[in-house]
């Protein structure tokens, strides 16, 4: 199983999103235009799969692959308004992988927002995870 086939696939959904937010692979994106707010997609892939069992080397075995998705910006609302488009993208068209039959995207958290104090000015995070079931293609 290539795993890297859903962060690339997952990447290109968000990245079609309509307000062209910029969305980083699991750093913040280069030079964001505009700055803020922006969005980070980080893997959070496991070798943990479902009761059905195998490991990533067992064609069989069906996956749940996970995702995180930070939405940041220099205010609550805008760090909010940015995960709610980034939600919008990711649903907007079925996931393709080649080699694999994703099931469904399904959010496992939603909506964890945090401030950065610690950055000045202090900055805003949407936090969000998505997991993936998905089995080999027939």
């Amino acid at each position: 199983m290539d795993t890297q086939l859903f962060t690339d696939a997952i990447l290109t959904k968000l990245r079609a999103n309509p307000q062209t937010l910029d969305v980083g692979d699991s750093q913040a994106p280069a030079s964001p235009s505009p700055a803020f707010p922006y969005a980070v997609l980080y893997p959070l892939i496991s070798p943990e799969l479902t009761d059905d069992g195998g490991t990533l080397r067992d064609p069989n075995a069906h996956r749940i692959l996970e995702y995180q998705i930070t939405s940041v910006g220099t205010t609550r609302e805008q760090a909010q308004w940015c995960a709610d488009k980034m939600r919008v993208a990711l649903f907007a068209s079925p996931l393709v992988v080649a080699g694999s039959s994703p099931w469904f995207i399904s959010i496992s958290a939603l909506g964890e927002i945090e401030r950065d104090d610690d950055l000045d000015p202090p900055l805003w995070y949407a936090n969000e995870s998505i997991a993936i079931p998905s089995s080999p293609s027939s």
